[in-house]
């Protein structure tokens, strides 16, 4: 009884840390100047605005919004983006997916390298394995900052392959062989 104990403790200290998130980054969003109605390339009129902030709740007080947003999330209706104009529920399955692909990619490529390259490197006693070590140290040591913008910088420089995104606005090859393209930069940067 103690483990269920300590992982509903857990469960309700998770839930009490997200609330208050919440709260401060709406806190904090409404401290800062303008909102999604305003911006660069935005072309509306104030009338337009001020219907589009009427629309997305922006007019109403924090209490409010905070209260709107709290009984969204027990009904599950995460609401719509602003910035994107489609239901976040939507969004985040999206991008679910999108991570767990690209997490099972590069767990495979790290297994995939990594067990048979340790293997190697420690039955061997040869100038390779010693190469192969020192080049293992080398990439561990780097910031994986450094290792993701270098990755970066030689897909956009050599036009191998793509810089980012998980797909391309337009192309003429299936989503799979799209997605293939796409994951050799974050693969080997996560992995």
């Amino acid at each position: 009884m103690p483990l269920a104990r300590y992982a509903a403790r857990r469960a309700a200290g998770g839930v009490v840390f997200v609330l208050v998130v919440a709260a401060i980054t709406l806190g904090l969003a409404r401290l800062t100047p303008g909102d999604a109605t305003t911006g660069e390339g935005l072309q509306s009129t104030a009338a337009e605005r001020e219907a589009l902030r009427r629309d997305l709740g922006l007019d109403r007080s924090w209490i409010e919004q905070y209260g709107r947003w709290l009984g969204g999330v027990v009904r599950l209706d995460l609401g719509q983006s602003s910035l994107y104009r489609r239901p976040v529920a939507d969004l985040v399955t999206e991008r679910a997916r999108n991570t767990a692909i690209l997490a099972v990619a590069a767990l495979l490529v790290a297994v995939g390298i990594g067990v048979p390259l340790g293997r190697f490197t420690g039955t061997t006693h040869s100038a390779a394995a010693h190469a192969a070590r020192v080049v293992s140290l080398v990439v561990l040591s780097l910031p994986p900052l450094l290792a993701s913008l270098a990755l970066v910088f030689l897909a956009a420089v050599t036009g191998w392959l793509p810089a980012g995104g998980m797909t391309s606005a337009t192309t003429q090859a299936s989503w799979i062989v799209d997605v293939l393209r796409h994951l050799p930069v974050p693969v080997l940067a996560l992995a």
